[in-house]
């Protein structure tokens, strides 16, 4: 899992953000109907106010301010991040920050906003995410249970029927490799959550239920371009950031147990 993981911390803020010169920019000495006019037209609430060509602050169609300048959030150092910030810590800073600057050395080159979480590279990074964990379950629950059908019996009777039916069709589309490649990211958490090896690896205190609770349904909005990963409402940055927090904690848990696998846990 050593190579995934290079991907994922190889992907940064650089690669997410919109850089100025192609954004939609503004300064105190514009118009404020014209630019709300074409901000509502483009469906932005927020663009950056430049002064002498440097980011000062965010104007935000939401104040409804007679001028550019009664409308802007002045800029502060919170919402400066270097270019080279990982995705994990972008988000959280997005949960404090709607609107960040991104620094290329000493300049600012370019911005995120809360709805860049759901750009292609930040669907990829959480896709990789839930691909690291589901690959990692799959490879330890293979060397924990030889005899595989003893852990697809921990599942509840619907999903083992699920599961044999599954199996029988890919058996006979002569596309079977075993019981474990024929679970779904659900059926291979409730396995690995009844197992004490398992959960005795994991150093996080947020405990298992915590820990499981909405994976599926963040994979499904993943794998679904349509859905926002980030949806309007309460605290939504930082459910995201928990997701991805909670998936790390599990996949740690099993690289620890593969890495020592006769380690005292």
């Amino acid at each position: 899992m050593t190579e995934l993981r290079d991907v994922l911390d190889s992907m940064e803020a650089r690669h997410i953000a919109l850089p100025l010169s192609e954004a939609l920019v503004c300064t105190f000495d514009d118009a404020v109907g014209p630019l709300v006019s074409l901000m509502e037209r483009r469906q932005f609430d927020c663009c950056p106010v430049l002064e002498g060509g440097v980011p000062v602050g965010v104007f935000d169609r939401l104040l409804r301010a007679s001028s550019v300048e009664l409308g802007t959030r002045p800029l502060i150092v919170g919402q400066l991040i270097s270019a080279d910030t990982r995705i994990l810590e972008l988000a959280r800073k997005l949960d404090e920050h709607d609107f960040v600057f991104v620094l290329s050395g000493s300049r600012i080159s370019g911005f995120i906003t809360v709805a860049d979480l759901g750009s292609t590279l930040a669907r990829s990074f959480c896709y990789l995410q839930l691909a690291s964990v589901e690959m990692g379950l799959s490879k330890y629950l293979r060397s924990r249970f030889p005899d595989q059908p003893l852990a697809i019996e921990l599942l509840g009777e619907s999903r083992q029927k699920a599961h044999l039916s599954l199996v029988d069709r890919l058996k006979k589309e002569d596309q079977y490799i075993d019981d474990f490649a024929a679970c779904s990211l659900e059926d291979l958490l409730r396995i690995v959550g009844k197992d004490q090896v398992f959960r005795q690896a994991l150093t996080d205190n947020r405990g298992w239920q915590n820990l499981k609770s909405g994976l599926i349904d963040f994979r499904n909005d993943v794998m679904h371009p349509s859905r926002p990963l980030v949806a309007p409402g309460v605290r939504s940055v930082s459910k995201f950031v928990e997701k991805i927090e909670n998936l790390q904690i599990i996949a740690h848990a099993v690289d620890r147990i593969l890495r020592e696998p006769d380690a005292e846990l």
